[in-house]
């Protein structure tokens, strides 16, 4: 079945001008983003920024879709979709009139399914950054931009590749320690909290592990670090007043009230008299037993820092004894 561009009659009700949208099942093959673009999309969301924003920090690595058009669903969009497909992955210059963005898909490699490396510097010259056309409306911007229009023939040349990403990117990969000391990893403060927790426990354990114990130069050192950490938790859970307010002893009354004992002629057989036992099954408690962890690999891995405001991270190696 097909809808031509400006068809509101289908029952999907996303269009791209000048093409003509293909439906496969009950799927119209359109990107994601034209998708959006219905009937039932007038209403206006207020108040769910902040729940979106911590949905955000508690996502997991394996719940994010890091390539959003795999090979298998490229070969359901449209024609006009996947026109300039050559210069997806080419690191080149937008140009329009005086307008210049430098395309730079190579910090964003996951999403052509390839292994992500450490990116250099954003390449968006200075001096091209910001034009507009005010006092030059005589100005011939192909003549302007004659070094950058040559640079947009070559695209061919400039097409960033790596290996393919197979599985999800480890935690301790070059890639991500990189990634965790120039980002900023949490958007609200409460899953900053829980996120920081996390990397402190992570420190912990690799304090308390063979090789944090190695690089340890003494015991004390050792205890001194695990304390350090477990003051860092309670701080960031705003707990500290458990370490630093002395405990107080629990009032004596100074007259202790009389007994009183009270006889009602209520039949015991009612249900009422029951109590909290009426109605309700009784549970017995089960013994939950915590698996154990998987054999860790050998290889190189991240520790966090042990320093709450450092984003620097720390690597050992593991040679399984």
């Amino acid at each position: 079945m097909e809808y031509p561009a400006g068809d509101k009659s289908g029952s999907s009700g996303a269009f791209l001008g000048g093409a003509t949208c293909t439906a496969v099942g009950d799927a119209v093959s359109n990107p994601y983003g034209a998708r959006w673009f219905t009937g039932d999309t007038n209403t206006t969301a207020r108040g769910d920024l902040d729940h979106y924003r911590q949905v955000f920090d508690m996502m997991k690595r394996d719940e994010i879709i890091w390539e959003p058009y795999p090979d298998d669903t490229l070969g359901t969009l449209c024609e006009i979709c996947l026109r300039g497909r050559d210069a997806w992955r080419a690191t080149v210059p937008l140009i329009c009139f005086q307008i210049v963005e430098w395309h730079q898909p190579d910090r964003v490699m996951r999403q052509f399914g390839m292994q992500q490396h450490i990116p250099s510097a954003p390449r968006q010259p200075d001096n091209i950054h910001g034009i507009t056309l005010r006092g030059k409306t005589d100005e011939n911007w192909s003549a302007t931009y004659v070094p950058l229009i040559q640079l947009w023939s070559c695209r061919s040349e400039n097409v960033c590749t790596t290996d393919p990403q197979i599985g999800i990117l480890s935690a301790s990969s070059e890639y991500m320690r990189w990634y965790t000391s120039h980002t900023r990893r949490w958007i609200t403060r409460k899953y900053a909290i829980k996120g920081r927790t996390t990397d402190v426990l992570e420190v912990i354990q690799y304090l308390s592990s063979p090789e944090g114990r190695s690089n340890t130069i003494s015991l004390t050192d050792l205890l001194d670090s695990i304390r350090h950490e477990a003051e860092n938790i309670l701080f960031f859970m705003k707990e500290e007043d458990r370490l630093i307010v002395a405990r107080t002893n629990a009032p004596v009354l100074t007259q202790e009230p009389t007994p009183v004992e009270v006889e009602i002629n209520m039949p015991k057989k009612r249900v009422e008299c029951q109590g909290i036992a009426r109605g309700r099954a009784r549970e017995e408690a089960q013994q939950y037993i915590i698996p154990p962890l998987p054999p860790r690999q050998e290889g190189s891995y991240r520790v966090p820092s042990q320093e709450p405001a450092s984003s620097l991270m720390l690597t050992y190696q593991y040679h399984p004894s």
